[in-house]
């Protein structure tokens, strides 16, 4: 069996609910993520822990859903982790799929 040089084209599923470390978490999809707590503006994505939800907006090419989704997962995995570093590490992540070829998206490179 050969396996292609180049990941297909990414496609999202839209599921509702994923577990992570054993626990359920819901995942929403609104048009726009608001949480004026957080900031004034919508938000590309939110992880809210009491609820454990994961709010995702779904007006974003499957690349920006990629990037947030992994980046709000990382947050319910490691809620102590600043911002900054969650960030970075999403950023790597994805990157590092890409070259591995796990993953095509047209992000920026550093």
């Amino acid at each position: 069996m050969s396996i292609p040089s180049r990941a297909p084209p990414l496609a999202i599923r839209r599921v509702r609910m994923l577990t992570l470390r054993g626990r359920k978490w819901r995942v929403r999809w609104p048009a726009a993520v608001l949480d004026k707590s957080v900031s004034p503006e919508p938000l590309l994505g939110l992880c809210h822990h009491k609820r454990r939800t994961l709010y995702i907006a779904s007006r974003q090419s499957p690349n920006e859903l990629a990037d947030t989704l992994l980046h709000e997962i990382m947050h319910a995995l490691w809620p102590r982790i600043p911002e900054r570093r969650i960030a970075e590490a999403a950023g790597e992540l994805l990157r590092a799929l890409e070259r591995l070829g796990l993953l095509q998206t047209t992000m920026e490179k550093p």
